[in-house]
């Protein structure tokens, strides 16, 4: 595995060997047990860590245009060309992923996951699944979104897993769920 590379306030890339390996951008949620997503969300991928490129974001705040401008500089600068792009979600994560979607479109990713994201009164991405629903995955348990209708939709809509509970840990346990179907699928 290389070395963690931390680009600026943004996050940490990691890449992996094959200069083609596939890149994993992820977006996380707010902090959890005193530790910001940016490091809890590692405990997820650190399987994978070999296997592809992986970005994470160190908090839901973070600038997600500037963060995946900054991730795509350096891999140019270091020659690297990933086969394919993957998006992933997670809970506060929303809100960075809406500022890539709206620049580079949900067609610059393979596959978007949306893990538990936090949605409230907006209609971004129930819209934006309806534009090419086989483009997206969705993990969610029944509370995370604060939307049920979102919700409801965008299971209906796309690849989908109801993950039961409503806990913090349930709402966690998504990440599980959906880092077993990348590993499972790509």
């Amino acid at each position: 595995m290389a070395t963690p590379i931390q680009l600026a306030t943004y996050g940490t890339l990691t890449t992996a060997s094959d200069p083609k390996a596939s890149l994993i951008t992820v977006f996380g949620g707010v902090d959890v047990g005193g530790r910001t997503s940016g490091k809890y969300m590692y405990d997820y991928f650190n399987a994978l860590l070999t296997k592809y490129h992986v970005f994470v974001a160190a908090n839901p705040s973070v600038h997600g245009l500037h963060s995946y401008n900054a991730v795509v500089h350096k891999l140019t600068d270091l020659k690297v060309s990933p086969t394919y792009q993957i998006l992933y979600l997670f809970s506060g994560g929303y809100k960075p992923g809406k500022a890539v979607l709206n620049t580079y479109g949900v067609r610059q990713c393979e596959m978007i996951y949306l893990v538990d994201i936090w949605m409230k009164n907006d209609s971004y991405y129930p819209n934006i699944v309806d534009t090419s629903p086989s483009s997206f995955k969705y993990f969610y348990t029944e509370f995370a979104a604060n939307n049920a209708g979102a919700r409801d939709h965008i299971g209906k809509k796309v690849s989908s897993k109801l993950i039961a509970g409503s806990s913090m840990a349930d709402h966690l346990s998504t990440n599980k769920a959906a880092v077993a179907d990348l590993i499972a699928n790509y």
